[in-house]
């Protein structure tokens, strides 16, 4: 958590003062911190550490993009642990004054488990990015994800993650 409270007071003291409309479009990449609990048939709660990177293409009216994240929390589901989460999402935001952005993503959840192989489900969450310059920024996401038949049981389990979100634009 001591890297969330860093990049929350780099963001607050770096953020432009220019009135120029920053933009969000092009590759991106960066690393996440945050924490996980387990819902729905899961348990956990614990620190979750992650990569991501992907694109953005701006509309003019809002942006979409893709992002592929790598995360290394995990629930325990079942008697089963469901660990090393990797999310390919779809995004739209919209830009928010001259330098923040809020976004919707939605997309494909798999994760390694304990028994063997993986288990698939699906994630959707909301976040903000604010702009520290003109390629790195700082942001917060949620995230709720579900996983069906977790263990080939007929279990499902999900999990909430919230997490603060360094970058960086290519």
């Amino acid at each position: 958590m001591k890297l969330a409270k860093v990049a929350i007071v780099a963001a607050l003291v770096a953020t432009p003062m220019s009135l120029s409309a920053q933009d969000f479009s092009g590759f991106r990449a960066g690393i996440s911190a945050g924490a996980l609990s387990g819902d729905n048939n899961a348990s956990g709660d614990e620190a979750d550490y992650g990569l991501f990177a992907g694109y953005n293409y701006d509309l003019g009216n809002g942006l979409i993009g893709g992002e592929i994240a790598y995360n290394t929390g995990d629930i325990n589901a079942t008697g089963v642990t469901l660990e090393d989460s990797l999310h390919l999402k779809a995004r739209y935001g919209i830009q928010v004054g001259t330098s923040g952005l809020a976004y919707g993503t939605i997309g494909y959840a798999r994760a390694k488990a304990s028994t063997g192989g993986h288990d698939e489900g699906y994630v959707v969450g909301a976040g903000y990015e604010q702009a520290i310059n003109d390629q790195m920024f700082v942001g917060g996401e949620y995230l709720y994800s579900e996983y069906n038949n977790v263990g080939a049981t007929s279990s499902d389990a999900s999990a909430h993650s919230i997490a603060v979100r360094l970058g960086m634009k290519f």
